[in-house]
């Protein structure tokens, strides 16, 4: 500290002085103030001294750097990264000039490309404008081993493609080929390769099919996480993407080591999830398919490299089942565990449990993935089931009931069968109602309307006690055969018809009055020219949303023809009814 003799003497100096003398500003002789200025050039001395040491190594460092930039030239190892990364995917991989940044520890590769499975075309399978990557450098000077710390790609796009036999594209990435060992072993002799950590943020999917109809889907917002990735061990991914229509795909678990056989045969344990994904507009069905909607997934899958098991939930949301069908209006789940093979690309659901609302139905069977889209034999069966539930799914099969009409009570019984692929669905087998009623409707007041059913007195409702059908649910619509149904105050309609995918109705029935005196078994007599016994024929068309009932003339008149006292038995009946004044 410098000197100042006008100040007296330093504070740090007066408290050295033994206790008790007294003395008033003695005069500073010269040697005094010597020691006083050499103490102070020594401080400033070190002070400069630290501030020009600090410089000096961080000009060390620059010109180090400024060096190593000129001497390692990194572009070097281009043809052997090359060939190493071509080696461990088992595609040839083509990538541009390498820079190499001392200061940020990270080189940057320019216009990467990995090539398809040559069966699946010549369009790279993965693009990517720039990699940056991360490097250790020490390793790099003194052994030529590039160890990579951090890999990301930048604007990559990926082009997932699957052939008309089901195989996609990506399940061969990193097949080992007789020369692959050769070409490693060369390449690890200049150079050898291993990962920390791979990611890629702001990536593109592009989803190909040319089986049957074209499509082509494509999903944003692509992000890859990969920890220690080695292709001879295990490490941790996580993967998401945006689906088209807003929705997003995530997973994420563990992977490896690769298989001799590619990615499609290595082991894993994931997690799937998916959110409001939209079938179509995703490309998972064909477009013109009658299967549609939008679904959320959760999935827990485990692989061996010989068979996946997975288990789960799909919730389908506006499902559509049949072309030109609307939507239900309630969501169907399904609980399911399954089984899949994948040398055979066959499957078992061991496990499925389908809810809609309180309606509860069990789902056993195969699947295959062997063809483009994925085909089913399933058996649904349930058993008492609520009607006031299983309603919201009749949009989806072109099913719509009467404006204003709605079942207040009913259960249901079915065993159905489920055929064919996902998007053209045949399913059909037989279902019993017992015990409903349908609000809004009255369907004595339609047979009245059309045969003048003097003694109905209706109340607004249907009450059906019993009612068996064959259902068929198919692309070309829905079939009804063997409907028999007994109809509180009416009787037994029996008969058979058809839906059309828009709603359009075809049926062709035969009622069977409960009562058949009075009024009413007169006008029954008459539509039935002369038999009431064989039933009032008559047809149902419009619409399921406003169905229109016709007597059946022609029937009646063909059941006359086959009876020829009938004729004459009606003529006498009009003329009692009409002859007398």
């Amino acid at each position: 500290m410098p000197f100042d003799p006008a100040q007296g003497i330093p504070s740090e100096v007066e408290g050295c002085r033994p206790e008790g003398l007294r003395y008033e500003s003695p005069p500073i002789d010269f040697f005094t103030h010597l020691r006083w200025s050499v103490a102070s050039a020594k401080l400033n001395m070190r002070k400069k001294l630290i501030i020009f040491t600090g410089v000096t190594l961080l000009g060390s460092i620059l010109a180090l750097g400024m060096a190593a930039s000129l001497l390692i030239n990194i572009d070097r190892f281009r043809p052997q990264l090359a060939r190493t990364m071509s080696a461990a995917l088992g595609r040839d991989v083509a990538i541009g000039h390498i820079s190499l940044s001392v200061f940020s520890g990270s080189a940057v590769v320019d216009d990467l490309a990995i090539a398809d499975d040559p069966a699946f075309g010549q369009t790279p399978f993965v693009t990517a404008r720039a990699v940056r990557v991360g490097i250790a450098l020490l390793p790099l000077v003194t052994s030529k081993h590039l160890r990579v710390e951090s890999f990301r790609l930048q604007d990559p796009r990926v082009i997932l493609r699957r052939s008309a036999a089901g195989a996609w594209n990506f399940s061969t990435l990193g097949l080992m080929s007789s020369a692959a060992p050769a070409a490693a072993a060369s390449s690890s002799s200049h150079l050898t390769l291993s990962i920390d950590r791979l990611a890629i943020a702001g990536g593109q999917v592009v989803f190909e099919t040319t089986a049957g109809r074209a499509s082509r889907a494509v999903y944003d917002n692509l992000t890859v996480d990969l920890r220690d990735f080695s292709t001879t061990s295990r490490f941790q991914f996580a993967v998401s993407a945006a689906t088209p229509a807003g929705g997003m795909l995530k997973s994420s678990g563990n992977a490896g080591p690769f298989a001799a056989t590619g990615l499609g045969s290595t082991p894993f344990d994931a997690t799937f999830d998916a959110a409001r994904v939209d079938i179509v507009r995703s490309g998972l069905v064909d477009p013109g398919a009658s299967l549609a909607g939008i679904f959320d997934l959760h999935l827990r899958m485990a692989s061996n490299g010989a068979r996946i098991t997975t288990s789960g939930t799909l919730r389908g949301d506006r499902l559509q089942l049949v072309p030109g069908a609307s939507a239900a209006t309630r969501p169907v789940e399904v609980k399911y565990a399954s089984d899949y093979d994948l040398s055979t690309h066959e499957g078992v659901v061991n496990r499925g449990d389908v809810r809609i609302g309180g309606a509860t139905a069990r789902l056993l069977g195969r699947f295959s993935t062997r063809t483009a889209t994925p085909s089913v034999q399933l058996t649904l069966a349930g058993h008492r089931m609520p009607v006031t539930d299983l309603q919201a799914i009749l949009p989806a099969i072109g099913a719509t009931l009467p404006h204003g009409a709605q079942f207040r009570s009913g259960v249901l019984d079915a065993d159905l069968a489920a055929r064919g692929p996902v998007d053209r669905l045949v399913i059909a087998g037989p279902i019993a109602m017992t015990d409903a009623t349908l609000s809004g409707f009255d369907f004595g007041s339609r047979l009245q309307a059309m045969a003048a059913l003097a003694g109905y007195r209706g109340n607004g409702d249907t009450v059906i006690q019993t009612c068996r059908v064959g259902l068929r649910v198919a692309p070309d619509g829905t079939r009804a055969d063997g409907l028999n149904c007994v109809v509180r105050s009416i009787g037994s309609v029996e008969g058979a018809g058809s839906i059309a995918p828009n709603g359009t109705l075809d049926g062709r029935m035969l009622a069977r009055l409960a009562s058949t005196t009075g009024a009413a078994g007169q006008m029954a007599r008459l539509a039935s020219l002369g038999h009431p016994e064989h039933g009032m024929p008559f047809r149902i068309t419009g619409t399921t949303a406003s169905p229109v009932f016709v007597p059946d003339v022609g029937r009646a008149a063909t059941d006359a023809i086959k009876d020829p006292g009938t004729i004459a038995k009606a003529a006498g009946f009009m003329r009692s009814l009409f002859g007398k004044k």
